[in-house]
């Protein structure tokens, strides 16, 4: 073991010292967050420059070499890179194998990383390797991912403009320069190793209990086959025991049938009796009855304005989770962090349909992208629902749900609440404000399902907003389209102005007059 240790040690002792060799030291800078040393930095070229921008587009072989000062937790690393990573980079990578390579480098560590471990990120003609502490841990034949890390340095949001400039040798440091030469992490620290023999240990226990689970799954039928046998055997002696008791009732039968012709002879009598009080009680219940109608009357009444409110409160809950449906997109970031999962918030809202309080799932690394689209989506759909003026009882509190899912898995969609019985046929008494901010949402969902994403634009990642205001006459047809505000491509805003025409008409106006409506969407990848 021993010599296998120092054969790994000589090896990369050369590979490091033919490394150096060929490429030299461009600049130097220590990753200091919140007062404490992450790492030292240093960036290799095969010749100086300080220039970020030729540096970005040279296809001669670079190197970016970290140096860790401080104990570093695999989450902390994680939160690091993955914010650096998306903050300085427009864009994900064309290839899904880089991608990949990308998500492999944030979740590298599988435990803490110690002072004096040593991480390199080497590009050539090759691709991309990364190396933890001399072994192999990351490689890719695509040399964009060693740009998507290296922008981390020199891109547009670097750590601090101090740290950019001395990447870039501006100035030049000498001491983090000789401390980058002269370090040797712990040749014993062999982690990659360590992380895949315990990645083998894991899948071979995976197996052991698979195996355990097919045994027990075994004695677990045997089990059943004999409790199948003995049910069997039971059901047996039930039927023996059934017939005996039917011979037992028959006789019995034969007794209670004289004692029930004694019975029936009393059941007459006591009859007639009970006929003679109900006379003389329904004297006395028709002098109650007037009485009673007319409580039951006004206890119609208050139930009636009782269903009606609970009815106009659930219709506009419904309302605004079907908007809150159609307006979240889920963030390109999010999905390629692989975060998903069902939001829950609860809002409260005023007589105006303004938000006077929200609450949301604690923020953490795993929802705060899904978080901020729930709270962009509910700001805009609070401007287009608006609560029914016969609503009482503001301000209202409403509970909302949003599934992000990779799977495709269905929304927590609320069923359309029914109108009561006792309001059928009494639509006119609505109020006429509900019944126009119901064609409002009729008119948005149907231009959203006539809406297409320009291919063209998808494949170019052309994305924007777009908002139009829009005037329905009585019979919904288009009266008038005005831009609002305008994405700056122009097959995005013409796609959202096709959708209208391709949604109209829309169906009379609930007021038989014109209708002003907003039209806002979007497009994002």
């Amino acid at each position: 073991m021993r010599r296998n240790l120092l054969l790994l040690t000589f090896a990369w002792l050369s590979a490091t010292s033919s490394s150096h060799a060929e490429r030299v030291l461009n600049g130097s800078a220590m990753y200091t967050q919140l007062t404490r040393d992450y790492y030292l930095a240093g960036l290799y070229l095969e010749q100086r420059d300080n220039s970020a921008e030729t540096i970005a587009v040279n296809t001669s072989d670079k190197e970016m070499r970290l140096i860790i000062q401080s104990r570093w937790s695999p989450r902390k690393w994680r939160k690091l890179w993955q914010a650096n990573i998306s903050i300085n980079n427009d864009s994900l990578p064309d290839s899904q194998v880089s991608r990949q390579a990308l998500m492999d480098f944030i979740n590298l560590p599988q435990e803490d990383l110690l002072p004096g471990d040593e991480v390199r990120i080497i590009a050539s003609a090759t691709g991309t390797r990364i190396l933890l502490n001399g072994e192999e841990a990351i490689r890719s034949n695509d040399r964009s991912v060693f740009r998507y890390l290296l922008n981390t340095w020199l891109g547009k949001l670097p750590p601090s403009r101090a740290f950019k400039n001395q990447i870039l040798g501006q100035p030049f440091n000498n001491d983090f320069a000789s401390r980058l030469e002269q370090h040797q992490f712990d040749s014993t620290r062999l982690l990659v190793s360590r992380w895949q023999q315990a990645e083998q240990q894991r899948i071979a226990a995976l197996k052991r209990q698979q195996e355990q689970q097919r045994l027990e799954q075994q004695r677990l039928e045997q089990q059943r086959l004999e409790q199948q046998r003995l049910e069997k055997q039971r059901l047996e002696q039930q039927r023996q025991a059934e017939q005996r008791r039917l011979a037992e009732q028959k006789k019995a039968a034969e007794q209670l049938r004289l004692q029930r012709l004694e019975q029936q002879h009393l059941e007459q009598q006591r009859l007639k009796q009970q006929r003679l009080k109900q006379q003389k009680a329904q004297q006395t219940l028709a002098s109650e009855k007037a009485s009673q109608l007319q409580n039951q009357k006004q206890y119609e009444q208050r139930q009636q304005r009782q269903e009606q409110q609970a009815y106009l409160y659930k219709r506009y809950q419904w309302q605004l989770q079907q908007a809150l449906i159609n307006e979240v997109r889920y963030p390109p970031w999010a999905k390629q962090f692989q975060q998903q999962g069902l939001i829950s918030l609860s809002v409260i809202l005023d007589s105006n349909g303004e938000i006077n309080a929200l609450e949301l799932p604690p923020g953490n690394d795993e929802t705060e992208l899904l978080n901020e689209e729930v709270k962009r989506a509910l700001n805009v759909i609070v401007t287009q629902v608006q609560p029914p003026q016969s609503l009482a009882g503001a301000p209202w509190t409403f509970a909302l749900n949003y599934r992000f899912s990779l799977n495709g898995e269905p929304q927590p969609l609320l069923a359309e609440p029914v109108m009561p019985a006792s309001l059928q046929g009494k639509n006119q008494q609505l109020d006429k404000t509900q019944a126009l901010t119901e064609y409002k949402q009729q008119v948005r969902s149907q231009v959203l399902e006539a809406l297409v994403y320009p291919k063209a634009a998808q494949v170019l990642k052309k994305q924007g907003k777009v908002s139009i205001s829009v005037v329905l006459d009585s019979q919904g047809d288009v009266q008038k389209l005005e831009m609002t505000e305008s994405s700056r491509h122009r097959e995005l805003n013409k796609a959202l102005e096709k959708a209208i025409h391709d949604a109209a008409p829309f169906g009379q106006s609930p007021t038989g007059q014109p209708v002003p409506i907003d039209i806002q969407y979007t497009f994002q990848l």
